[in-house]
């Protein structure tokens, strides 16, 4: 047996060079956000659409990969993903998966910790815990974002600040419940409560980039299946690196375990506007960070897009 081993590797390995890789996300680009915003703006603020364009707004600042903000993979009888039952989940056994209300924290501008119904008008900050991470070195960590000026009605729904504020009212009055995801929505009043599943949320952004793009030649209409849940955390990326953050920085703030981020710069050739660039860096606060080791850790299998 032993003597076919080397012919099999020369095999394998020629089969993998000549197999078709799959095909990166495509960055979503200010255009498309701003389309989903006007999209909304015409959307009782209970509906799938205004769900979806907070989820996709907060995601442009934490870099989120779809579970976080998704329903994910569910139980017969479940409405959503829980957290597995093992000896490391500990008192977050059948919590969700997603962004649950006591994962969003606001403060003020002397940290002070103030509850949701006083956050309009007093929150300066905002503090999002993330439970899970796929690579599993982040598990648990923090990352806090600034309020954002409003210099126009766009820009202002950009504001992670004003977005977590949007997502618990959505979600307080339609659902309440601790150990439920916050990014929920109904289609009526009298309506059942639902929760974003990552197909919808594909199909948004696509519809956006169909719009803004009819003509069937265009870059991001041939590629149209590029464009999916992931580009959310790709275009993060990108809006950190236009706002000249250290690698450093781009890794920790969106919780990246290895250099493979930069993977979206190579043949990055989207626009991220000033007034983009002007967000991020007005949201972003100074943090002490990790310090940086000198050993570039390795391309790690949960480092690169899946599609998720």
């Amino acid at each position: 047996f032993f003597g076919y081993v080397p012919a099999l590797t020369l095999f394998y390995n020629s089969m993998n060079k000549w197999q078709k890789k799959s095909s990166k996300a495509l960055p979503l680009n200010p255009l498309i956000i701003s389309h989903l915003v006007s999209i909304a703006a015409l959307s009782k603020p209970f509906s799938e659409t205004c769900c979806i364009r907070d989820a996709v707004i907060l995601g442009c600042f934490t870099g989120s990969r779809c579970g976080e903000y998704c329903a994910g993979k569910r139980h017969t009888g479940d409405e959503f993903g829980k957290v597995p039952a093992n000896v490391l989940t500990n008192e977050f056994e059948g919590w969700p998966i997603a962004f649950v209300a006591s994962d969003i924290t606001f403060l003020t501008d002397s940290l002070h910790v103030i509850p949701y119904p006083l956050a309009h008008s007093h929150a300066s900050m905002v503090r999002i815990r993330f439970r899970y991470d796929k690579g599993g070195g982040c598990n648990f960590s923090e990352r806090t974002f600034h309020k954002v000026p409003s210099t126009s009605d766009f820009l202002s729904f950009l504001c992670p600040v004003a977005t977590c504020i949007r997502i618990l009212f959505r979600w307080s009055s339609i659902s309440n419940d601790p150990l439920v995801p916050v990014f929920c929505w109904r289609p009526t009043p009298k309506s059942h409560r639902r929760f974003l599943a990552d197909v919808k949320v594909t199909a948004a952004l696509r519809k956006a980039t169909i719009a803004l793009y009819p003509d069937d030649s265009h870059f991001y209409r041939i590629n149209i299946a590029d464009v999916r849940t992931h580009s959310i955390r790709v275009y993060a990326c990108l809006a950190l690196c236009a706002a000249n953050l250290d690698d450093h920085v781009i890794e920790y703030k969106l919780r990246w375990a290895s250099k493979a981020w930069k993977v979206y710069l190579r043949e990055n050739w989207s626009q991220i506007s000033d007034q983009t660039v002007a967000v991020f860096n007005a949201a972003f606060v100074t943090e002490q960070l990790p310090s940086v080791d000198s050993h570039t850790p390795p391309l790690l299998d949960e480092d690169v897009d899946d599609g998720n």
